[in-house]
C-alpha cells in the first residue's frame, strides 16, 4: 500500500495560518453578535424584553415636547429628562399590556384597521422632505413597528375600560368647580362697580350708615368720593348712566383679598368700609357682572376635563400599584 506523502512545514503554516484566521472571524463575529443582542433590548420587565427601538420612540417623543412645546433648551440636561420620561412611558406601555388580560383585553379587540391608520399617521408625524426614515432610523422593522403601535393602542384599551370604574359623585364635583370657578372667575368675569373713595374712615362710616339708612350709592358718590369725575357720567336716550369702574383696573386690583371680596358679591351687593393700602377707605356698589363665556358651558367643560382628570390619576394609581410588584431590569449598556 502506497504511503502518504508528509506535509511539509510550509503547509502546516499555511493551515494554521487559516485556522487561526477563521477563529478570529468566528470571535469578531460573536462579539458584533452579542454586542447587537446586548443593545437590542432597553431592560426586561417580569423577565420579558423591552426592545430597545419603543426606548427610542417615547426618547424623541419627550424630547420634542420639551425643546417645542416647553421651549427648553436643547442640551444634555435635556436629553437625560427626554430619557427618564421616554423610561417611564416605555414601563407604563408595557405593564398595561402584561396586565390586560387581567381584564379580559388581548390583541384580538384591538382593530386591524385602525392600527394602519395610526401607522400612517406616526409615519406623516415623522416625514421629512428629504424621505428620511425616522421610524426605520429609531431601529424599527415594518412588522415590529406595527407591534409597537397594537401595544399602543392595546393601552389605551386598557385606560378606557379601567376609566369607566371612576365615579364621581355630584357633591364632589360641586366641591371641585367651586375651588375652579374661585381660581378662574377673574378670566372669564368682569365685575364692574361704583366706588366711593375717602380719606377718613369716620366719614367713610358715615356715609356707610346713611347708605343703611336708604340714601342713593350714587348721589353718595357724586358728593364725597374723591375719585369721582363728572366725566365719568355717560349720557344717552335713556338719560343719565354712571360709569362703573372695571374693579381689575381699580385701587381694589393692588389688594387681592379685596378684590376677591368684589369678585364674590352680586349686582346691587354693597360692600363694608375697607381700607385702601394708599391711607383711604373704598365702599363699593356691584353694577354690573359680564362673563366673558357661557357659564353652562363653562361648568360642562370644567366636568369634562375633571373627569377625565380623575380618570387619569386612578389609571396612574393602577400603574403604581403593578411597578410595585413588577420586576423591572434595565439594561445598563443602554440606559448606564
Amino acid at each position: 500500500m502506497a504511503k502518504r506523502p508528509k506535509a511539509n512545514s510550509h503547509d502546516n503554516t499555511i493551515r494554521n495560518v487559516i485556522i487561526g484566521f477563521t477563529i478570529v472571524i468566528a470571535i469578531i463575529a460573536a462579539v458584533i453578535i452579542w454586542n447587537n443582542r446586548s443593545l437590542s433590548y432597553a431592560g426586561t420587565l417580569d423577565g420579558e424584553r423591552m426592545p430597545v427601538e419603543h426606548l427610542s420612540f417615547f426618547q424623541n417623543q419627550a424630547w420634542e415636547t420639551l425643546v417645542w412645546n416647553f421651549g427648553m433648551p436643547e442640551g444634555p440636561e435635556t436629553a437625560e429628562w427626554a430619557l427618564e420620561i421616554a423610561v417611564e412611558n416605555l414601563l407604563e406601555m408595557h405593564l398595561s399590556v402584561n396586565r390586560a388580560a387581567d381584564f379580559g383585553i388581548t390583541m384580538a379587540d384591538v382593530d386591524a384597521d385602525d392600527v394602519e391608520s395610526n401607522m400612517e399617521m406616526i409615519r406623516m408625524m415623522y416625514e421629512r422632505a428629504d424621505g428620511f426614515d425616522i421610524i426605520a432610523a429609531m431601529g424599527f422593522t415594518n412588522s415590529s413597528f406595527r407591534r409597537f403601535v397594537e401595544m399602543q393602542m392595546l393601552q389605551t384599551l386598557l385606560f378606557q375600560h379601567i376609566s369607566e370604574m371612576v365615579t364621581v359623585s355630584e357633591d364632589e364635583f360641586a366641591e371641585a368647580f367651586e375651588q375652579h370657578l374661585e381660581e378662574n372667575i377673574v378670566h372669564i368675569t368682569q365685575v364692574l362697580a361704583h366706588m366711593i373713595v375717602v380719606e377718613e374712615e369716620s366719614q367713610a362710616d358715615a356715609i356707610m350708615n346713611q347708605i343703611l339708612m336708604g340714601s342713593n350709592f350714587i348721589d353718595l358718590m357724586r358728593e364725597h368720593s374723591v375719585i369721582f369725575d363728572e366725566e365719568m357720567l355717560v349720557i344717552d336716550e335713556d338719560g343719565e348712566h354712571v360709569y362703573a369702574h372695571d374693579v381689575d383696573w381699580s385701587p381694589l386690583a393692588m389688594q387681592p383679598e379685596l378684590l376677591a371680596r368684589a369678585y364674590g358679591m352680586e349686582i346691587g351687593d354693597v360692600s363694608e368700609v375697607m381700607p385702601l393700602d394708599d391711607g383711604t377707605f373704598i365702599i363699593i356698589e356691584i353694577a354690573d357682572i359680564v362673563h366673558h363665556m357661557d357659564m353652562d358651558e363653562f361648568e360642562a367643560d370644567f366636568r369634562t376635563n375633571h373627569e377625565m382628570q380623575m380618570q387619569g390619576e386612578y389609571f396612574r394609581e393602577r400603574l403604581e400599584q403593578w411597578r410595585e410588584t413588577a420586576e423591572f431590569v434595565p439594561n445598563t449598556r443602554v440606559l448606564g
